[in-house]
């Protein structure tokens, strides 16, 4: 996609402060099929095929991981950092910052890096007690992110940036993806930690060596949130949190593609070079986030356009095989990048004002029957015309900014017309205000429908087709089909499973794109250094995880969402939490069989290491 040419024409150009040296996956015990999931979403043989082939076909997802009983993405991520330590021979003593990303806390107030590291302790120390001799894993700095997706790529990111000050550092993302029991979005959430390891960049250090140039994109969007509604029911200082998202999903992948545009954008800007400098090459692969399987390759299509524009060749192959099915753009606008920036803005106020509150209260509405339902419509009506205003003054600045035409143009002025109108009644209803907006969201529905259509046939092109194999984005979603998504750590899982399966892992730089809703983007350029030792690890890993998966049917699924098992029954996993009981077990035996793959790894890294370093000695002498 980039071309190393334009990037960096000679190595010794490219600045590096940090290498990434090693990566560990750490995916639970348990997963379930997609056919079993849907059994419990849809009823009835027919149904329940129907919806698994399209759950496979369409969003690629074969099979989801699962937080067994026990199982949290506390216990995951130590996990995950011991398995790192272990398949590296790393020192404990020398890992001096911890970094645990998430969007799933356990707690909104305490550290959830001082959590994972006693958790880490009471594995080394589980360990020590069979035979071995780790040291105390006490970090120096120990940091907690949270900003939705985009965390581990901003803890990554800062490193890159600014560098490691001593020490080695590790970032750790971790994350259980639940949506509603019996949902359709329950069909895609994973359950996974994935702990990267990073090192200052010398002459001699093997790995992924960052640049230091990075590219970010952020903007305040409602496109997948956990809002926290305040204490409805008196002084008991239990607040109501949305446990699973409120989440819009055509519009927040749109706000996906178009801040993948912008971060790559931000990143050659910071590279002295414009985004028009880039062309389509070989010798770079493309990683991203991955939501569904299948989203990476629809991010990759529309920068396949942005392209386009820039490569002759390249633009007449395409339009010849699209056989001159024509482009299509709103009233007034020319290019997709500012049609989903307009999108992006227009239905962004939309879901604030009324997408956001409407399911608050539809919520409420079915937890409390005494009284708070339609909090958010009673609030409305006590701030009406403040409320009403302000979409309006938001509406013809959107407008302003970016002068739409014909119908879309006209359909702003009924829109503001609406809210005129209803400021001059009594009462609002939250659905008035959602047919306020009806006029010029039935224009962007039927843009956004044809613009959905045109990208499937770019992406059932020949062309488009040779250009994502050179990406190895294929290869790089693999094990998400066999795990769905695990928010942070959906884009780290993407770089391992591009390490484990493409046959350019060893040889093409790597762009690397970190998403996170509300939103925030980071992009990291990487360059390969002498990491088949890596690949190898990484591979290894990564075959041990999905090999020792137990999978369960949709009647033990169900059972474990509802925690309707005791602490232990069952196969117990190898480390237990307890929120209510504030406890972290151990289970020597069953902690023992699943790390065992990994201590043979440390005792031979360990002696490596060691050889290593007596040789360093006899050079010197």
């Amino acid at each position: 996609m980039l071309s190393s040419e334009i990037l960096n024409a000679k190595r010794e150009e490219f600045e590096s402060y940090v290498t990434i040296t090693g990566i560990a996956v750490s995916l639970g015990t348990t997963k379930i099929s997609t056919l079993e999931k849907v059994k419990t979403i849809k009823s009835g043989a027919v149904e329940v095929q129907a919806e698994a082939e399209k759950v496979v076909k369409g969003l690629g997802i074969k099979s989801t991981t699962v937080a067994n009983i026990g199982e949290n993405i506390i216990t995951n991520a130590a996990l995950a950092v011991v398995k790192l330590i272990l398949s590296y021979g790393v020192d404990p003593a020398d890992i001096k910052t911890l970094v645990v990303a998430t969007e799933t806390p356990q707690d909104i107030s305490e550290s959830m890096a001082v959590e994972v590291k006693d958790a880490v302790n009471k594995v080394l120390a589980a360990l020590n007690r069979r035979g071995y001799s780790f040291g105390q894993f006490e970090p120096l700095a120990q940091l907690h992110v949270q900003s939705a997706c985009a965390s581990a790529g901003l803890a990554i990111s800062n490193f890159a940036l600014n560098g490691i000050n001593g020490g080695k550092a590790i970032v750790v993302a971790t994350d259980s993806a639940e949506y509603a029991l019996h949902t359709p979005p329950d069909e895609t959430g994973g359950f996974g930690s994935v702990a990267v390891l990073l090192e200052k960049t010398s002459s001699n250090t093997n790995g992924i060596m960052l640049s230091s140039k990075i590219g970010h994109f952020s903007r305040k969007v409602p496109d997948f949130l956990k809002p926290i509604i305040k204490d409805l029911y008196g002084e008991t200082g239990l607040e109501l949190v949305a446990k699973y998202p409120i989440v819009f999903g055509k519009f927040s992948e749109e706000t996906y593609f178009l801040a993948d545009y912008e971060s790559v954008k931000s990143i050659m800007r910071e590279m002295g070079k414009s985004i028009s400098d880039l062309s389509l090459h070989n010798s770079l692969s493309f990683i991203s986030h991955i939501p569904t399987v299948a989203m990476p390759e629809k991010a990759f299509a529309y920068l396949f356009r942005h392209f386009t524009r820039y490569d002759s060749e390249l633009k007449s192959r395409l339009e010849a095989e699209l056989g001159g099915a024509a482009e299509p753009f709103l009233d007034g606008f020319t290019r997709i990048e500012d049609e989903l920036s307009f999108i992006m803005d227009f239905n962004g106020l939309y879901y604030s004002l009324v997408g956001v509150p409407k399911e608050l209260d539809a919520r409420l509405g079915a937890r409390d029957k005494n009284g708070n339902v339609e909090l958010a419509e009673r609030m409305l009506n006590a701030n009406r015309d403040l409320i009403l205003r302000y979409i309006q003054n938001e509406t013809r600045e959107i407008a302003a900014r970016y002068k739409p035409t014909g119908e879309l143009g006209a359909s702003f002025i009924s829109v503001i017309e609406n809210l005129e109108s209803l400021r001059s009644s009594e009462r609002t209803t939250l659905q008035q205000l959602d047919d306020a907006f009806k006029p010029a969201r039935d224009i962007i529905a039927a843009f956004e429908a044809a613009d959905n259509d045109y990208v499937k046939r770019i992406r059932s092109t020949t062309i488009f087709k040779e250009y994502k194999k050179r990406m190895s984005i294929d290869e790089s979603v693999r094990i998400s089909s066999m795990t769905g998504n695990l928010y942070t750590g959906s884009a780290p899982l993407g770089l391992a499973s591009y390490l484990s399966y493409s046959d350019f892992a060893s040889t093409n730089d790597i762009l690397m794109m970190f998403y996170g809703s509300g939103l925030e983007t980071s992009t990291i350029y990487g360059k390969p250094r002498n990491i088949e030792k890596m690949i190898e690890t990484v591979k290894r890993n990564v075959d041990t995880e999905l090999n020792s998966l137990r999978e369960i049917s949709a009647g033990e699924y169900e059972s474990i969402r509802k925690n309707s098992v005791l602490l232990g029954a069952s196969r117990p996993a190898p480390l237990i939490s307890n929120s209510m009981f504030r406890m972290m077990h151990v289970n020597e035996a069953e902690l023992t069989g699943n790390l065992a793959p990994y201590l043979s790894l440390y005792e031979r890294a360990r002696s490596e290491s060691s050889a290593q370093s007596f040789k360093q000695k006899d050079l010197v002498a």
